[in-house]
């Protein structure tokens, strides 16, 4: 068994295919070949762990982590792939769970003959307190599907809990948990696997636990002796300093340059799927005036703010705000400044302004974190104000998600340079 993975994994390896095709090839390809053997064969602990920690080898080679890189950042449920070790628990729980529902005569029979606990099946009785656990959750007699569907997700609970466990032992790596939990809810860094250009699996998933070349990791490397960020002097760069933080960068204009660049991107998402409306963004030629710099339409209301992006329908007499921001990438980053948008004084007045001139008008704020995930509530809000439904809203915001991993890469990259240019 152990041959037969590590002839496959090697042949990936060997295949001239940019790292982001390898991973997908292994999860998809590899791990679906072994199943079937995981399933029906006498695969020992042993050997699971030899295939787990070649695994572990190949794919921190094609995704540039460091050896002292978790293997929690790998094997997270719902990020990159699943641990050889999840999926015998899988496969296992799969054979126990048809055996026991099966209504065959044949297979009752051979339930009773068979140890479910013996060398043949390798099956201990871990597995089958897990899967006794489940049918005790269900209501009626399950079905053998229900009952493997249950004690898999009990499964992946516990694995998650041990991955946060060992998460929380660490003092860098445990920032990894905050963009986990949003890719194993939202899939987003899956979907755009395929599109990503290259380095960018890597980056996102060293970005989310901090594990990127930032001065900091580079003295804890023992690669140099300092450890200061090269714009602002700050003695802690983390990763989230980087790209969220630096006060230096502020002013320079690049979080600004990813701000702009995920709103030029929603107006152009927007304009292609909305008729017979204007669309004003807060970009150069994009406003509804020049002098003085206007996003809403003098002729509609006069006002010193400019919300991002406004969509005005002079037939409707409808006015839509839209005010964007790109926070850091975690449930909390996210939130917070959707409850501060959401509460911004001087956009509630405008809207009680608009609506007793007679316009109808709505205002909705949109959040994308700088390494692209978004909350449920940012979907609502996008569909609200695009009309589509919630499938093509969600393509929308990972069109712009991607927008805002690439931009914030090139931030990252240029994270030395004294000065800031396009």
């Amino acid at each position: 068994m152990f041959a037969r993975f590590s002839d496959l994994i090697q042949k990936v390896d060997s295949l001239p295919l940019r790292p982001e095709y390898q991973v997908w090839i292994y999860r998809n390809y590899v791990l679906s070949i072994i199943r079937f053997h995981l399933t029906v064969d006498s695969v020992g602990p042993s050997t699971i762990n030899k295939m787990e920690n070649l695994a572990t080898k190949y794919l921190k080679r094609w995704l540039c982590l460091p050896r002292s890189a978790t293997r929690v950042i790998l094997n997270y449920p719902g990020v990159c792939c699943p641990s050889v070790r999840s999926i015998s628990k899988q496969c296992k729980l799969s054979l126990l769970a048809n055996i026991s529902s099966s209504s065959d005569p044949m297979i009752k029979e051979l339930a009773l003959q068979v140890d479910l606990s013996s060398n043949f099946l390798q099956i201990n009785s871990s597995h089958q307190e897990l899967l006794n656990e489940a049918r005790a959750q269900l209501d009626s007699i399950p079905t053998a599907r229900k009952l493997y569907t249950a004690s898999k997700h009990l499964a992946i609970s516990r694995e998650l809990t041990l991955c946060k466990e060992k998460l929380d032992t660490l003092s860098v790596q445990c920032k990894f948990e905050s963009s986990a939990v949003l890719e194993a809810d939202s899939k987003l860094w899956n979907r755009l696997l395929l599109g990503f250009h290259p380095g960018q699996l890597s980056f996102v998933l060293r970005a989310s636990s901090d594990t990127l070349p930032t001065p900091l990791n580079l003295r804890r490397w023992h690669i140099q002796t300092g450890a200061t960020c090269s714009l602002c002097l700050s003695p802690r760069p983390t990763c989230h300093h980087v790209l969220n933080g630096c006060p230096v960068a502020l002013q320079q204009g690049r979080f600004t340059f990813r701000h702009d660049a995920v709103l030029l991107c929603l107006m152009s998402e927007l304009q292609a799927c909305l008729d017979n409306v204007e669309i004003f963004a807060d970009l150069d030629g994009k406003c509804a005036s020049d002098s003085p710099p206007a996003t809403i339409p003098p002729a509609v209301l006069v006002c010193s703010h400019r919300p991002d992006i406004v969509i005005y329908n002079a037939e409707m007499k409808s006015v839509v705000l839209l005010e964007l921001t790109c926070p850091f990438n975690s449930r909390a980053d996210l939130s917070a400044a959707r409850e501060r948008k959401q509460e911004k004084p001087e956009y509630l007045q405008i809207i009680a302004e608009l609506d007793r001139l007679g316009f109808v008008s709505h205002y909705h704020t949109v959040e994308i974190g700088c390494l692209g995930h978004y909350l449920t509530e940012t979907v609502t809000s996008m569909k609200r104000v695009s009309n589509l439904s919630f499938s093509k809203t969600k393509a929308l915001l990972d069109r712009a998600a991607a927008v805002a991993i690439t931009s914030s890469q090139r931030i990252f990259y240029a994270r030395s340079n004294p000065t800031w240019t396009l």
